[in-house]
């Protein structure tokens, strides 16, 4: 962790093995930040799917974990879109 920064995970999800998920913020000035996420399989099966194959499936469920966090810090969180 680097305080105000960035954040690293371990993320477990059974039965696809285990990734590392780094969570990065980006100042822009004033009260805003960007938030992105950068994660990838480190063991188990989903280790062995071909790295061409599983970022895609990444990369949806990341954007969706990030519309969702944005939600949250707005004040919107769990009301319909």
């Amino acid at each position: 962790m680097e305080p105000g920064r960035s954040l690293e995970l371990l993320a477990r999800g059974w039965p696809v093995g285990e990734a590392k998920v780094r969570i990065t913020l980006e100042e822009l000035g004033g009260n805003h930040c960007r938030v992105s996420m950068a994660e990838d399989a480190i063991r188990g099966p989903g280790k062995v799917v071909p790295k061409a194959l599983r970022d895609p499936m990444i990369t949806v469920r990341n954007r969706e974990t990030l519309r969702r966090l944005e939600l949250m810090a707005a004040g919107g969180a769990g009301k319909p879109s």
